[in-house]
């Protein structure tokens, strides 16, 4: 099979298509022909060495996934050979096959289609595991997302409008509507305003039940500020990095509490149950169209290269995809037809290189897979100017 393979770090040009053996599934895995996959921001920073991948004979990126089943173990019993199936993964996901426990496989449903299913699982879990498992979020409760704009950001808005609860997001000016569209109830921008004051204000002083934060940083301080009593504060992502000076004693008045999560380093048996719990209680409301993920634009799985640019472009825009002659990946960022931006980098046997032409800074964009513009159906998955993450269908 082909997949994209790290043989050595650094920018998109390391990122190598290559031949590789085909996965052999084991007694409980079922071998999955890829159609999409998504490109977010961990796979960036994998590729730059900054977020270590799973030991593999061959590095492949890629945490989600949709495609047919084409073989089962021997054990097998939930999957069958033709069966459409979506789900999150260590890595491996940038390849035309995959082999992978079958009660890690979704069945796609109806509403969803196969090529943007594979920008579903991985933003929309991580929200509902950071908001629903562990905040406790429920209706009529408020919730503050930070980058409401990002994939994890859009899945939360749908999210949290899915329980009944109210949702704060923050945002750059240009990214407002898209959260407005999504059922946000209150939108900061986080380049004017304070939104500690915001929530104060929207809330009648009493603040938010949870906060979940892809930045860190010095928002920790100002998160505390915005909780509620007995308030939660769910760090998903530190996008700003490095350390910040924290009274800790902040925490104590109001009872609050502060945890770290990730899913890809949970052992198998919690991801399972993770994304069993997830199957049962939000798939259903794809079907009623309250959930769907936002989609910016999609490439082939050759352009791998050219999808992480486009989410590198802006920091906090949500997923990107691309498809193989068979394959899609798909980047959740919005935009125009094919790649001007691209212009700064040229294609040198399988590697994308940076070229001495000055690459333009790209202000929209957005490409369907056969090169049209993307869609703002809600149905195919809204597109939309804030988003930021790329999708790629093998």
């Amino acid at each position: 099979m082909r997949a994209v393979v790290l043989e050595e770090k650094g920018g998109p040009e390391v990122l190598r298509m290559m031949e590789v053996p085909d996965p052999e599934p084991g007694p409980e895995e079922v071998l999955v022909d890829v159609v999409s996959t998504a490109v977010n921001r961990a796979d960036l920073l994998q590729r730059m060495g900054l977020y270590p991948g799973p030991p593999m004979v061959h590095e492949i990126p890629g945490l989600e996934f949709a495609g047919r089943v084409v073989a089962i173990g021997e054990r097998v019993v939930e999957h069958a050979v033709g069966d459409l199936v979506m789900g999150i993964n260590n890595g491996g996901c940038y390849a035309e096959k995959l082999a992978i426990h079958e009660r890690l496989a979704m069945k796609v449903p109806a509403a969803l289609t196969i090529t943007d299913a594979g920008a579903f699982p991985e933003v929309f879990i991580t929200a509902w595991d950071a908001l629903v498992r562990q905040s406790r979020l429920t209706s009529g409760r408020w919730a503050l997302v930070h980058a409401g704009a990002s994939g994890v950001g859009t899945a939360a808005i749908q999210i949290a409008k899915t329980l009944g609860a109210r949702i704060a997001v923050t945002a750059s000016a240009g990214k407002h509507e898209v959260c407005r569209t999504l059922g946000a109830d209150l939108v900061i921008d986080y380049n004017t305003d304070d939104y500690v004051e915001a929530v104060k204000d929207i809330t009648g002083g009493v603040g938010v039940d949870v906060v979940l934060d892809v930045i860190g940083g010095s928002y920790l301080p100002r998160n505390v500020a915005a909780l509620a009593l007995g308030g939660r504060i769910i760090q998903v992502g530190v996008m700003a990095g490095g350390p910040v000076p924290f009274d800790v004693g902040s925490l104590l008045m109001k009872r609050a509490s502060v945890t770290g999560t990730t899913l890809r380093a949970r052992p198998l048996e919690e991801k399972i149950a993770i994304t069993r719990e997830f199957a049962t209680q939000l798939l259903p409301h794809v079907a009623s169209g309250l959930l769907a993920p936002v989609i910016d634009s999609r490439y082939p799985l050759d352009d791998v290269a050219a999808a992480h640019i486009r989410m590198g472009e802006e920091r906090q825009r949500r997923q990107v995809g691309a498809r193989r002659p068979g394959a899609l990946i798909s980047s959740r960022r919005v935009g125009r037809s094919r790649p001007r931006w691209l212009r700064g980098y040229e294609l040198s046997g399988r590697r994308w290189r940076r070229s001495r032409v000055r690459r333009p800074r790209c202000t929209a964009g957005g490409v369907e897979r056969c090169g049209s513009s993307a869609r703002a159906s809600r149905s195919s998955g809204p597109a939309s100017p804030g988003c930021g993450r790329s999708q790629t269908t093998p």
